[in-house]
């Protein structure tokens, strides 16, 4: 598989939202400190639990984003990345990546993007604001979740018949397995327990 022309890469970088308000020269130099990853069919690419060290962005072919019980909840496509938000807050990684196809990606490591940011002030401070508008998109779509759970807890209260002499019992809350899914993931960001987000929802929805 060749390999992709410098001002490809330069553009796959300028194209991802952490990268957004890179210069030409910064993400040149960026482009200094990475490497090309190719990635066979059905390769590994990062493992539940795994350390975060190293984001990757995909530059040829798919990849497939498993949950624990080995269902497909995501791909990644070329321009995109994967790995970003545990390179971000160190978190180990929350699901297994899995090559759909032969791939190439462009791997960025923990330690050199520390690096290359420390000694320049304007770019760090680029980088920092992207990093903030990137954590807050994701708090955003976290409220939406919990509003979704909640919501449907409402209508499932709604629906379940009463009994006449007393308080309704339990309800069974069914979500579809990608909110799950998403859920588990925005949680390790905002370091809250699946179960704090969603009693906080139901504490400010199921008031009696």
């Amino acid at each position: 598989m060749p390999k992709p022309p410098d001002q490809d890469l330069l553009g796959l970088i300028r194209g991802i939202s952490l990268f957004k308000g890179f210069t030409p020269s910064e993400a040149k130099e960026l482009l200094r400190v990475t490497r090309l990853k190719k990635i066979r069919p059905r390769q590994i690419v990062y493992e539940r639990g795994g350390a975060s060290t190293e984001m990757l962005i995909l530059s040829r072919g798919e990849l497939i984003v498993q949950s624990e019980k080995g269902i497909h909840i995501a791909r990644i496509r070329p321009g995109e990345c994967v790995g970003e938000m545990g390179v971000l807050t160190d978190a180990p990684r929350s699901a297994r990546v899995v090559a759909a196809e032969a791939s190439v990606g462009l791997v960025i490591r923990k330690n050199d993007l520390d690096a290359f940011l420390r000694n320049k002030r304007e770019t760090r401070v680029k980088f920092q604001a992207s990093v903030i508008d990137l954590l807050a998109g994701r708090l955003r779509r976290t409220g939406r979740l919990v509003d979704e759970v909640a919501s449907d807890k409402w209508r499932q209260k709604q629906r379940a018949p009463r009994a006449l002499s007393g308080p309704m019992g339990p309800v069974t809350i069914r979500l579809p397995l990608d909110i799950v899914e998403s859920l588990k993931s925005h949680a390790a960001v905002t370091g809250e327990s699946l179960s704090d987000i969603v009693r906080r929802a139901l504490s400010i929805y199921m008031k009696p």
